[in-house]
């Protein structure tokens, strides 16, 4: 799966693998995604891609590429 992940200003301080991989399972875990199913937790972050900090949104976007 590919997504763009906001990292809240709070969480900024932590490596960035550990804050977008505690953001997708708060954001996906025991869900089911339309396409793919039961999301039970992530498996695997395999790309993370460019921070973009917004300044109106006191966060950053990173693009992720991960296996669920």
């Amino acid at each position: 799966m590919k997504d763009a992940i906001p990292i809240p200003a709070h969480n900024l301080d932590k490596p960035r693998a550990v804050a977008v991989s505690h953001q997708i399972e708060e954001k996906y875990c025991n869900r089911v995604l339309l396409e793919n199913g039961l999301c039970i937790c992530l498996y695997e972050l395999l790309d993370l891609g460019d921070g973009l900090i917004y300044q109106s949104d006191a966060h950053m976007l990173n693009s992720s590429l991960y296996r669920g």
